[in-house]
């Protein structure tokens, strides 16, 4: 892809008819209950119970248990220090409260573990309704680190060896951590980062990475928004009523700047809504089972209860663009959550390949499975959407199971209790050995598993030949499978989900505060509890569901991988943009208060030439086209909102020409623009469609076509951005109603 650089949540009533959750809201119910005085934690003293379950081998311990993913510390060499020298940390931490304000909390450590155990417990502990619960994490290298190149390493052996580990090699370990700390806290999200210094283009996609300088640190633009005081108490605040609040952030970095003695690396804000943290609290008891158990055997044991040891399983899709599959991987996961199982999507490690994720390998992916080497590819560029021990102890049989088979298009399963039976495999595999020079082409599903699962869809145009009756029993089969389908047909689920047949319901519904985190008991909701508000104009607002977006946003959010490659093209852009005079880009981006395009041509235009009058005809519509939906929106946002962010996949729609019009009316463009490659194996515009979607995200209105699975995307995105959907038209005709 060539680029141009251009310079009030409504609450219905449960029915017979509605499906609940069973969830149990309170998270970090650890026995340290979180001090209303940081000044009475003592640093140091961890609990070696407070580890995360996401470990990668950049980041494990001396001692791990084979077992339950319990994680053990040996006695020496892991411990934190206090002795006020951050110049003799590897790593310190300072820790902002929800309104941004210093507590002055550095914590000095040297390993990667002790660290992102801090993380968690600062997290995970106590009350997030207390107004000094924490809000800002900011990391940084210690100054001792930064001044040298090469240290003594201890081995396990308590041998010395001398190894190279230059600064961008501990920046790059300090965004693993980073990364192993988000996976299962969707409220908390990276708001600053530092890489390697990017004048050397070719560094940020290197497979060998030899920079040696760390760069500027790559800022969230609301920095450069107009100061203003943080409230000092937002948690009545809901994303239907109010924007998610980046005040305790730009408050933090400002104290950071003026009076830190120690540099800055990596800066985390946690998000204080209650829509937000609701589902977050599901998501991390769906999808990371265990956690508030520290993954212990008994947690464990629960979970399969729960969930009769069942998992939903979407494994394939070699060459799924980020849009479609985005979409296709909403749904099921929403199917997941209604039913309270977990939903692994696992695409081959092909699919990272395809995108050019150079060092996504069995020694650079966090998804290595030790046991049977797999990868999933999704985690070269995103961050994982499920994992602890009790779910990877169970699944990865299974994945490795479907991974030899070779499929490239998507495999739908719903896994046994016992999983696929090691037959099914073993000849499976003999019948599809694992992919050749060509893994985008399968010629059949092997008929092992075609005999085992008739019924799931391993290929689109394969459609299930079994219709079974689900019952309990079925359901409580440890040897029978299922497709996605089936498991909907499900009656009375949340007694399959709590395991209780003798009521019909063993959770209660709860209030808003119960299901933002306060409650330590399952709680029954609907779809229809958690909503957002849309903008429309005149200066009001729509409702919309709140889940279709925040699932759309999890499912992409950005690891250390992608984070480099937008941030290698973002930096330079930026610059650019803020040296133009008078375009006060810097105030737009970081206000929102200018406006997106996403213009989808490319090869749908050639689809309606191919056939006159279908649906893709819809979208071959010029820059005039769009600006006409956006101008009203410009000027709802403000008189003066002039700003406008082209993403498009035609070079032409948005070039100087078409622009000028529109520059001569006082508007400023900014626009990456490139060609549809879905006929190529591996695609080089990759960086540019990174960016373009993290920029995409910054503004407060948007334009987009409803056929395009990408622009939902966007709009999904900025939702989420800002706590309230963006002023927004799909060229559907219909608005202010819209498909996405």
């Amino acid at each position: 892809m060539g680029t141009e650089v251009s310079t009030s949540t409504t609450r219905s009533k449960l029915t017979n008819t509605q499906k609940c959750f069973g969830v149990l809201v309170a998270v970090g119910l650890s026995a340290a209950a979180f001090s209303d005085r940081f000044d009475d934690i003592r640093i140091g003293g961890m609990n070696s119970a407070t580890t995360s379950g996401l470990f990668s081998s950049k980041t494990k311990t001396k001692k791990e248990s084979s077992g339950g993913g319990i994680r053990s510390r040996s006695s020496g060499g892991g411990s934190e220090k206090n002795n006020g020298n951050a110049k003799d940390c590897l790593y310190h931490l300072t820790v902002f409260d929800r309104t941004g304000l210093d507590l002055h909390l550095d914590g000095c450590f040297q390993s990667d573990a002790d660290l992102l155990d801090k993380m968690i417990y600062l997290s995970d502990n106590g009350s997030i309704s207390n107004p000094k619960a924490a809000g800002v994490l900011a990391i940084g290298i210690g100054e001792k680190y930064r001044e040298t190149k090469r240290r003594r390493l201890e081995e396990d052996d308590n041998e010395t060896k001398e190894e190279t580990d230059n600064i961008v090699q501990l920046l790059d370990r300090v965004g693993l951590v980073a990364d192993d700390f988000l996976a299962p806290r969707l409220e908390w999200k990276i708001m600053a980062e530092r890489f390697e210094d990017f004048s050397d283009a070719s560094a940020a996609n290197s497979s060998n990475l030899t920079a040696t300088k760390a760069g500027t640190l790559f800022v969230d633009p609301t920095i450069y928004a107009p100061k203003t005081k943080a409230s000092d108490d937002d948690s009545n605040s809901t994303a239907a009523t109010k924007p998610i609040s980046y005040d305790s952030f730009v408050t933090a970095y400002h104290s950071l700047q003026d009076k830190s003695a120690t540099t800055t690396d990596l800066m985390l804000m946690r998000t204080f809504d209650p829509t937000m943290r609701t589902f977050a609290n599901i998501v991390r008891q769906r999808q990371f089972p265990g956690i508030e158990d520290n993954y212990v055997p008994k947690s464990c044991k629960a979970s399969l209860k729960r969930t009769k040891g069942r998992v939903m399983v979407n494994y394939g899709g070699v060459r799924d663009f980020l849009g479609a599959r985005t979409d296709t991987n909403n749904r099921h996961f929403w199917h997941a959550m209604h039913i309270g199982i977990p939903y692994a999507e696992v695409n081959p490690p092909v699919w990272g390949a395809n995108y050019r994720f150079d060092k996504c390998g069995p020694t650079a992916v966090a998804s290595i499975d030790e046991k049977y080497g797999i990868v999933n590819g999704l985690e070269c560029g995103f961050l994982p959407i499920w994992g602890g021990s009790c779910l990877h102890d169970k699944v990865n049989a299974d994945l490795h199971c479907l991974s030899r088979f070779g499929m490239s298009s998507l495999t739908k399963i719903v896994l046994t209790q016992n999983g696929i039976p090691e037959k099914v495999c073993e000849v499976g595999h003999e019948q599809s050995p694992m992919p050749g020079s060509n893994p985008h082409k399968v010629e059949k599903v092997p008929e092992a598993f075609s005999e085992y699962c008739p019924q799931c869809e391993a290929f689109p145009k394969i459609k299930p030949n079994i219709s079974l009756a689900i019952t309990p029993e079925i359901l409580s089969d440890p040897a029978k499978p299922l497709n996605f389908e089936q498991l909907g047909e499900v009656n009375n689920l949340i007694k399959y989900i709590e395991g209780d047949t003798n009521s019909s319901s063993s959770c209660e519904y709860c209030s808003s505060e119960e299901l933002s985190g306060a409650a330590s008991r399952p709680c029954c909701f609907t779809q229809n509890d958690l909503t957002i508000q849309q903008a429309v104009l005149n200066g009001t607002t729509q409702e919309r569901p709140f889940y279709v977006d925040m699932v759309s946003s999890y499912l992409t959010r950005f690891n250390r991988n992608s984070r480099r490659r937008i941030a290698a093209a973002r930096q330079p852009r930026e610059e650019a943009m803020f040296a133009i005079k008078n375009s006060d880009w810097k105030t737009a981006l970081a206000t929102g208060m200018c406006g997106t395009l996403h213009i989808r041509r490319g090869d749908n235009i050639q689809r309606c030439e191919e056939n006159p009058g279908s649906q893709f005809c819809s979208m071959d519509l010029s820059l005039e086209d769009y600006m006409n939906k956006l101008e009203p929106f410009l000027k709802e946002l403000g008189e003066d909102t002039r700003h406008v962010f082209v993403m498009t996949d035609d070079p032409d729609v948005a070039n100087a020409t078409m622009r000028a019009p529109y520059e001569k009316k006082g508007y400023v463009f900014e626009v990456i623009s490139g060609h549809n490659q879905w006929s190529l194996l591996t695609y080089d515009d990759y960086d540019a469609f990174l960016e373009s979607l993290y920029g995409a995200e910054l503004c407060k209105a948007f334009v987009g076509h409803h056929i395009s699975t990408v622009a939902m995307l966007v709009f999904r995105r900025m939702c989420i951005r800002h706590g309230v959907c963006p002023l927004a038209d799909d060229h559907d005709g219909k608005y202010p109603k819209i498909r996405w």
